[in-house]
């Protein structure tokens, strides 16, 4: 399997996706570089899996940049206005390393836009944005907004999460798996 081969953490990560748009495209030669431009990029019924396995150690690298870092940190120069995702889901699995369980969290019927995707011509206004309506587990609405400025030395960004009620239990295939914690029942009204 592919965590029998890694001698440190990482992540497994799977993708697929239905029907996509490119609108916009275009290609700026400056001479030295090239720049890619998208206006928008649509996706629908994206399915991505990533697995981890906390048993192996994890690695030395003790630095990540956060998304704005990652994208500054690509090797060649780029615009995307937005990204819309429709219909899409999302699923992590982990290993714990303490009972050997696989724990999962997922987050289905997916709708969000990613704005202002690029690692060019920054100003201070410039923040990578996130909007995201989904439902954990299938079973809480889920709103998501985040907010990263690319100027930002020290990283930081802007993070909200609503969720309306949900059925406690639906949590059980991540907690108890981990942590070996069982809600047998129990309503959220609502989180924040």
């Amino acid at each position: 399997s592919f965590f029998a081969t890694m001698q440190y953490q990482t992540d497994l990560i799977q993708m697929k996706t239905g029907p996509g748009t490119v609108q916009g495209y275009r290609m700026s030669d400056l001479g030295v570089d090239t720049i890619w431009h998208v206006d928008a990029f649509s996706l629908s019924a994206m399915d991505l899996l990533v697995e981890r396995d906390k048993r192996k150690p994890a690695d030395s690298i003790t630095y990540r940049p956060m998304l704005t870092g990652i994208l500054m940190n690509l090797p060649f120069k780029f615009t995307l206005g937005r990204i819309d995702l429709t219909n899409s889901r999302i699923r992590y699995n982990e290993i714990s390393d303490k009972t050997g369980k696989e724990g999962s969290i997922w987050f289905t019927a997916m709708d969000a836009t990613v704005r202002n995707i690029r690692n060019m011509n920054l100003t201070e206004k410039d923040s990578l944005r996130i909007n995201a309506r989904t439902k954990l587990m299938n079973e809480g609405d889920l709103r998501f907004s985040f907010r990263q400025s690319y100027t930002d030395s020290l990283q930081g960004f802007f993070m909200l999460a609503r969720m309306s009620k949900m059925d406690l239990n639906a949590l059980s295939p991540l907690l108890f798996p981990l942590f070996n914690l069982r809600i047998d029942k129990g309503v959220a009204d609502s989180l924040w």
